[in-house]
């Protein structure tokens, strides 16, 4: 299938295994360049949802305190935990939808190849809205919806679709990553 380039379709602790099986084999240039242009100084506590096996939680970690990885696949946290041994970073086993994080205590949310896998999107939404700080960043990285790679089309997300999604926030930066990713970073009303 043309959709489905690159990709195992596997099911996964109820979400497709492209989310964490094409990370490890995509280009992401310098990683942590990135981050530090997105994050340009330390702060308290980054909330990686979606995190995977903590590719990006391990470049996050440069520049804050506390780093939670979050994901729904225990394995993919304990490859995470494994690979990052640092007492800052925190793995947690939940969906995005209920964090347990307390209310406004993240400065960042970041979310990378993730959010077009979560089944309750305004759920998720909502839930980032209450564990973000009031001035607060999200920061998203995903696949461009005419990108070869990635999830199948169907999944894809295009900027709009996110802004959409995510009413209560203003689009403060937007740039692309390689040919195949772009960034957004948002901002509370």
């Amino acid at each position: 299938m043309v959709e489905e380039n690159n990709y195992n379709r596997a099911e996964s602790h109820g979400h497709d295994a492209h989310h964490h099986g094409v990370h490890g084999h995509v280009n992401r240039g310098n990683p942590s360049a990135l981050i530090s242009s997105l994050v340009p100084s330390r702060v308290e506590a980054i909330a990686d949802i979606g995190c995977g096996s903590g590719f990006y939680s391990k470049y996050l970690l440069e520049h804050a305190e506390r780093v939670y990885c979050i994901d729904i696949d225990e394995s993919s946290l304990l490859a995470a935990s494994e690979e990052i041994k640092s007492d800052r970073l925190v793995c947690i086993n939940s969906p995005a939808s209920n964090t347990n994080l307390p209310s406004k205590s993240v400065n960042i949310v970041f979310m990378a190849n993730s959010f077009h896998d979560m089944d309750d999107k305004p759920a998720v939404v909502e839930e980032i809205s209450r564990i973000l700080s009031d001035d607060g960043r999200i920061i998203i990285i995903d696949w461009k919806k005419d990108s070869d790679f990635g999830p199948p089309q169907s999944l894809k997300m295009s900027q709009e679709d996110y802004l959409r999604y995510f009413k209560g926030f203003v689009l403060e930066k937007s740039m692309d990553i390689e040919p195949q990713h772009y960034c957004m970073v948002l901002r509370p009303h």
